[in-house]
Formats: structure tokens, sequence, C-alpha cells
């Protein structure tokens, strides 16, 4: 009798044991999620800050730039009600982000009112983005530094194939837009440029041919992608010819679509 209610103790502290450790690495899943949306917003609404310039105010993107503001402050809430096992401080994100969206703000208004931006103000909203994606990187690294498998393999690459079609859209549209007295436009946020990152693009979009996958409708998904992809790559890749900012924005966005769907159908496999 002492036997088997000692057996069942030991039974039950194991289960809990194993519960809360199962339960710390979905925080920890869910809190590095919050970060990957936090940085595809950051880059969104810079997208769409760009696209309301080279479009003469099309409000349709100072709505889409509200939206995401929306979602960034949405992930960052939530960031902060999972629970924290591993104590990843959100304060300097919120103060970057702060910053950031203070920018966004005021040269969002100057834009709509004048017509214009202001060169240093633009600069400084892009060394800002640079700031806050750094500090997001860098706790979302802090985060999975202790254990790789958090995130399916082709969960993560779904993610960095969404944040790349994000930086290039992002300074497509830039490119697209006036530039302040003759300016030649240098982008701050996106190193290499955009040959670089449709390269790096292509050579993911091609590892998907090995990922694992019985599921027709996720197969045929990486098949789309392919597909928008190669009707804007061009444009991409020779900007100069024929910049088309609103085509490569709603193909962009459409890629980013897919990626979700595949990025959610691995993130159930282990």
């Amino acid at each position: 009798m002492i036997r088997s209610s000692f057996s069942s103790s030991l039974a039950f502290t194991a289960l809990i044991f194993f519960t809360a450790i199962s339960s710390a690495l979905a925080s920890t899943e869910e809190r590095l999620a919050k970060i990957y949306e936090m940085r595809t917003s950051s880059y969104a609404i810079l997208s769409g800050f760009y696209m309301l310039r080279a479009l003469e105010g099309d409000l349709r993107y100072s709505h889409d730039i509200d939206a995401k503001i929306k979602l960034f402050e949405r992930s960052l809430e939530e960031f902060n009600q999972i629970e924290n096992p591993k104590s990843v401080a959100s304060g300097p994100m919120k103060t970057d982000w702060q910053k950031y969206k203070q920018l966004v703000d005021s040269n969002r208004a100057e834009l709509l009112s004048q017509g214009y931006s202001n060169i240093n103000q633009v600069n400084q909203l892009e060394d800002k983005l640079v700031t806050l994606n750094a500090n997001l990187v860098q706790n979302y690294n802090a985060l999975i530094e202790a254990d790789e498998s958090l995130v399916n393999k082709w969960t993560q690459q779904s993610r960095d194939m969404t944040l790349i079609i994000r930086i290039i859209t992002a300074e497509y549209a830039a490119r697209s837009s006036p530039n302040a007295a003759g300016q030649v436009y240098v982008s701050k946020f996106n190193v290499g440029g955009l040959e670089k990152q449709a390269k790096e693009f292509n050579r993911l979009l091609s590892l998907f041919t090995n990922a694992p996958s019985n599921d027709k409708a996720v197969n045929k998904t990486i098949k789309q992608i392919g597909v928008k992809w190669a009707f804007i790559e061009k444009s991409v890749t020779n900007f100069n010819q024929n910049a088309v900012p609103f085509i490569v924005s709603s193909y962009s966005q459409k890629i980013t679509n897919n990626l979700k769907v595949i990025g959610d159908y691995y993130a159930t496999k282990k």
C-alpha cells in the first residue's frame, strides 16, 4: 500500500515536471512568434510609408500603416503577457518601438500635408528601424539559443523568406518614390541591395523542394510562391528598367500570405 502510494506520488511529480517543461517551451515558441510578427510589421510600416510617397498620398497605404501599427502593438502586448521562463526584457523593444512610431507619424503627417518629406527625417526613420530590428533579433536569438529545435526548420525558413520579401518591398517602394533634392537613395536597412536579397530568396525557395509534406494544399502553396515570385523577380532585380511599385507590393503581400500558410503548417510538425 505504501509502495503503491509512493509510485503514484512519483508519477504525479514526473507529470508535473514534464508539464512544466512543455508549458515553458510552448511559452518560448509563442514569444518567438510574437517577435517575428513585430519584425515583419516594422518593415511593412516602412514599406507603407514609401508606397504612400511613391503613389502621391494614396490613402490606402496610410490605412495600411495604421493597421500594421496596431498589429505591432498587439504583438508586443501579447509578448509581454506570455509567461517568460527565459526572462527576455521587452523594455528596450518598447522604447525603440515608441521612437520608431513617432518618426513614422511625423514623416507621414509631413508628407500628407506638404506633399513631400524631409530627407533628414526619413533617414532618422530608417535608422530607428535598424535599431529596432537589431533589438528584436537579439531577443529572438536569446530565446532560441538554448534550444534550436524550438522552431521547425521549415517554419523558420518561411519566416526568413517573409522578412526578405518585406525588406525587398520596402526598398523597392523607397526607390520608386521621389527623392528630395535629387538625392541618390541608399538603403540603411537592406545591406547588399535588392539583387542580393533576391538571390537569397531564390536559394531558400529552391530548398522547399526538399520539404517533407504529404499535404497537397501545402505543396500547391509552395508552387504558387514560385509563380508569384517569378512574376516580380525581374522587376526587383532590374529596377531601373521599369519601376512598378504597386505590382511588386501587391504580389509581395500575396507571397507573404502563402508563406504564413506554410509556416503555420510546419509549426505543428516536430
